[in-house]
């Protein structure tokens, strides 16, 4: 289900497109726009259990965006479906963090 959401005025973005695949940030006019970080684009990834075991942020060029120093997070699940890793991984798609 796709649906358009009010984003918060303040950081410069008035309009998300948001699905269960992506996350796109628009202006008041309708022009692709980015957030306070950079992001202008996000994208998500499921499992077979609906669990989301990846995320990554793109800028308005659609290239990678680096939060907290990484721009796509990738999470494994026990059989339980608790989040036993979550691997960083920088624009160059370097593991910079595996807690």
């Amino acid at each position: 289900m796709t649906q358009f959401i009010p984003a918060a005025a303040s950081c410069g973005v008035f309009l998300c497109h948001l699905d269960k695949i992506e996350a796109d940030y628009f202006d008041v006019d309708g022009q692709p726009t980015f957030d306070k970080d950079g992001i202008a684009k996000e994208t998500f990834k499921y499992d077979e259990h609906d669990r989301i075991i990846e995320g990554a942020c793109f800028d308005i060029d659609g290239q990678p965006v680096e939060i907290s120093g990484a721009c796509r997070i990738v999470y494994a699940y026990d059989a339980t479906g608790k989040i036993i890793k979550t691997d960083r991984f920088d624009t160059n798609g370097q593991l910079v963090f595996t807690p």
